[in-house]
This record gives structure tokens, sequence and C-alpha cells, in this order.
């Protein structure tokens, strides 16, 4: 009986975070991880909705004249984060392979159960 125990893996929580300058392509790109995990019938928590990071620049119009017109430029990183809860093996490599476009960027934590 402690061969087996020894030999099963644990069960681990993921924590997978999203990012993309474009919200319609990151949402998609997470609803089709959420279908690889409710194919291995995993526990899903969210998307959640993360705080959007902006960048804004001030830019002259004209290099010589006018310095008082300036354009105003601004550009929103949208972040969503999703907990995939008591996942084993194979549902993690279902998950890492889904094919995500190019304009999404992922960071996968990986953390072991308390259980």
């Amino acid at each position: 009986m402690a061969d087996t125990q020894q030999n099963a893996r644990p069960l681990q929580n993921i924590k997978i975070k999203f990012n993309s300058y474009n919200s319609h392509l990151l949402d998609k790109e997470v609803a089709q991880v959420i279908f690889a995990a409710n194919r291995n019938n995993i526990t899903i928590v969210g998307p959640i909705c993360m705080p959007n990071k902006t960048y804004q620049f001030t830019v002259n119009r004209s290099p010589h004249i006018d310095a008082k017109s300036k354009d105003r430029l601004a550009l929103v990183r949208h972040s969503r984060m999703i907990v995939l809860l008591d996942a084993n093996h194979t549902a993690i490599e279902a998950i890492s392979s889904v094919n995500l476009a190019s304009g999404v960027g992922i960071e996968i934590d990986i953390m072991n159960s308390g259980n």
C-alpha cells in the first residue's frame, strides 16, 4: 500500500496568467484553455479580469513649430488569470499542448496542493 502512495503523482494547483494588447484575441485564447480543461474534468476558477496596464506617450505633432500641439497615445495591456484546481499530470500536458496566438503572452505557475 505504501508503494501505491509513493508512485501516485500529487495533485497540483496551476495559476495561468494571460497578457495581450488585443482584448478580443485574449478572450478567445482563454476560452480555448478553459475548453481543454473542461475536457479533462479539471475544476476551474476564473477567468479573472486583472487590472489593465496603460502606457501613455506624448508626442509633438510637428518637430519645428506649434510646440503646444501634441498627440497623446496610449497602449493598454489586458490581463486575465485562470486557476486550475487539483490538476493531474495528463491534464497539465493537455493544457500545455493548446496552440496560442502570437499576440498572447502566458505565464504558468505550478503549485503543489496541501492535501
